[in-house]
């Protein structure tokens, strides 16, 4: 069952300039939020972090709405193979800088550069978005 949104709330929310629509069970967020958002999220900030950072009341949203969401935002945002890459940690960490692969089993760094790799793809295309 969702948590309904009160007249108050729905006030409240419709005063943030991120809120697109917002009805008493549903929020849609503007493009905007979604960028920021995704920004923010790609430097391992925590969602709670994130949402209060864009002015959000993270308990008023409720963790499963904001669940959700980052569930929808990663699926557009994400390639299949950096889903899959991913789905172990449910996020893409930034890859340690100088890494010194050499002294690494083999196992280890193939793991270690495909995390980078994910990252650096997921990198670009955040920038190609932006851009545009």
């Amino acid at each position: 069952m969702k948590t309904s949104f009160t007249k108050e709330q729905i006030d409240e929310l419709r005063l943030n300039p991120y809120t697109y629509h917002v009805s008493n069970t549903t929020i849609k967020f503007t493009e905007e939020f979604k960028d920021a958002y995704w920004h923010l999220y790609i430097q391992n900030m925590p969602l709670r972090d994130i949402v209060q950072t864009l002015g959000y009341d993270y308990d008023m949203l409720g963790e499963k709405r904001v669940g959700g969401f980052i569930y929808n935002l990663r699926k557009n945002r994400l390639s299949p193979e950096q889903r899959v890459a991913s789905s172990t940690t449910h996020r893409i960490c930034r890859p340690p800088a100088n890494t010194d692969y050499a002294h690494m089993y083999a196992s280890e760094a193939i793991k270690t550069m495909s995390a980078e790799l994910t990252y650096l793809r997921q990198e670009v295309e955040f920038l190609k978005n932006f851009r545009n």
